[in-house]
């Protein structure tokens, strides 16, 4: 069985010609949204028809949110639909929703401290986009409005409709397409996350390209722009801003998402085990470079580099020479090369224990500022991460120092 489209269509028709009309209009950010009245055509339809009528009140179900169905809100989805497309087409999509077992979605996150001018696919159905290229309308529209107020009001001042202005504003979005369970006929299946793990790793993984900083401040899970009936659903949404601000903005250019899209295509190749090995370390060396406190963009860094190179060590192991072996041997090719890695290791540990022990970084040497050191600390361990993502595995750190090749 199905709705009689023909039927459905002449009653979608007649309303959005109807006088006086039989609908209300409301702003849906910068569309116009028609709700339908009791005495509708096509709500009267609905309410009646042999196919519909078991449906109504029931719930539909859309990853982890259910919404019960009103003969009202599917009229006032078909008549908007109408109003953008045709009536027929608009009675084809209601009749689709009752059939449907699953439905295309995004996951979207919104990324601060990075920025692109233009879409970039980054792999298959994974998009890096500015802002205004969210795959979302509300998004996009919000975005669009709220820079109109600031260009009127604020002058100078950064933009976000979701967050505090400033350097810590969403100026990217990071984006995957999937299916997620919907309709009448399946089961509440508790997804709303089930994309969020993988988007946070995919933005962590941002952090090798500049070296940059970015910060999800917020994850949306949310039916693709394709189905009509989305906006009068409950969204399906999952926030989880992380802690620490962005305070630089960096801009990611072509090159950059070329070595992106290589690291990210790498990283899918590792398994479970290797992910998690490199998990700590990219969280710990994304929030070094976000410190603005040298002390604590030292501490941050040390616990980079012990997760990197340590994380096999027994708690009352030594830790200085060890760190600075296997930071020299992995990065390494020469024997000229081992012996300066070494003293950078030594000088960056000794940076940590001093941030750790006394809450300073000592004593800043002219020829080799602090800074400068903490910047080739961020350096060394980028490259680290990398070169465990391209080989695969976790280093096998005997076999290393014993002169064995990784």
């Amino acid at each position: 069985m199905s709705i009689d489209i023909d039927a459905f269509a002449h009653a979608i028709e007649s309303d959005l010609t109807s006088n006086p009309p039989t609908y209300n209009e409301s702003p849906y950010y910068s569309k116009v949204q028609l709700t339908a009245k009791p005495d509708s055509s096509a709500q009267i339809f609905l309410e009646n028809d042999e196919f519909t009528k078991p449906y109504l009140s029931k719930n539909i179900y859309h990853g982890s949110g259910q919404t019960k169905i009103q003969a009202w809100a599917l009229a006032s989805c078909a008549l908007t639909y109408a109003k953008e497309k045709t009536p027929k087409e608009a009675a084809e999509a209601i009749d689709a929703i009752f059939k449907a077992i699953d439905a295309p979605v995004n996951d979207i996150a919104l990324i601060s401290g990075v920025f692109v001018s233009r879409v970039h696919e980054i792999t298959d159905n994974i998009w890096l986009a500015p802002i205004s290229e969210s795959p979302s309308f509300q998004i996009k529209a919000a975005v669009a409005e709220y820079n109109d107020f600031l260009k009127d009001y604020m002058l100078g001042r950064g933009a976000s409709p979701f967050f505090d202005m400033g350097f810590d504003a969403p100026k990217a979005v990071l984006w995957r397409k999937r299916s997620m369970p919907f309709g009448f006929n399946v089961t509440n299946g508790g997804a709303a996350d089930a994309g969020a793990e993988q988007l946070f790793a995919l933005s962590h993984l941002l952090t090798l390209v500049g070296p940059c900083s970015p910060s999800i401040r917020q994850y949306v899970t949310e039916l693709d722009e394709s189905m009509p009936f989305k906006r009068y659903l409950s969204q399906t949404t999952y926030s989880r801003a992380e802690e620490t601000k962005t305070n630089s903005i960096t801009e990611i250019h072509d090159e950059d998402i070329e070595e992106y899209r290589t690291i990210v295509n790498d990283y899918f190749r590792l398994s479970s085990k290797v992910k998690m090995f490199i998990s700590t370390p990219l969280v710990r060396l994304n929030l070094a470079i976000k410190h603005i406190s040298e002390v604590e963009k030292a501490i941050d860094l040390g616990i980079a580099m012990e997760s990197l190179f340590l994380s096999d060590s027994d708690k009352n192991s030594p830790i200085a020479l060890p760190l600075r072996l296997r930071g020299a041997w992995l990065l390494g090719e020469t024997q000229a090369d081992r012996d300066i890695l070494f003293k950078k290791f030594q000088k960056l540990y000794d940076l940590r224990s001093s941030a750790v022990h006394s809450g300073s970084l000592g004593k800043n040497n002219p020829k080799s500022p602090n800074s400068d050191l903490l910047a080739g600390g961020v350096e060394l361990c980028v490259s680290a991460i990398r070169k465990i993502i391209k080989n695969g595995e976790v280093p096998e750190w005997t076999n290393l120092l014993l002169g064995g090749r990784y």
